[in-house]
C-alpha cells in the first residue's frame, strides 16, 4: 500500500525571532520538514506562537507547498488555528517544537 502525500502541520513556540536555541530548531525543523514533504510531493502549514505575521524567511520555507502563519504571542489565536488546520489540512502528522504544546 501506498504511503499518502505527506501533510505536516508544525505547531512551534518560536521560528524567525533571535536567533535561541529554540528559534533555530524550529528554523531546521522547518526546513527539514520542507524538503521531506517537496520529495513526496506533500504540504506543510507552520504555525508559530510567537513570530509576528510577518517574520517568514523564504531562505527556510523552502520552494514546495510550505504556508507560515506567526501569531505574534497570541495563545487563543494559535489554539484555535491549530484547531482548525487538524480538521480542514487533516494532517497526516503534527509535530509539536516544545513540550510545553503537549496539552494541545
Amino acid at each position: 500500500m501506498r504511503e499518502p502525500r505527506p501533510r505536516l502541520l508544525l505547531l512551534l513556540p518560536g521560528v524567525f525571532g533571535p536567533a535561541g536555541g529554540v528559534e533555530m530548531y524550529g528554523r531546521l525543523l522547518v526546513k527539514a520538514s520542507g524538503r521531506y514533504a517537496l520529495e513526496r510531493k506533500g504540504a506543510i502549514r507552520v504555525l508559530s506562537l510567537n513570530d509576528p505575521p510577518d517574520s517568514a524567511d523564504a531562505r527556510y520555507l523552502g520552494e514546495g507547498d510550505v504556508l507560515f502563519r506567526g501569531f505574534a504571542r497570541d495563545k487563543g489565536a494559535f489554539v484555535l488555528a491549530a484547531l482548525r488546520l487538524a480538521v480542514s489540512f487533516r494532517p497526516t502528522r503534527i509535530l509539536m517544537g516544545h513540550v510545553n504544546f503537549g496539552p494541545l
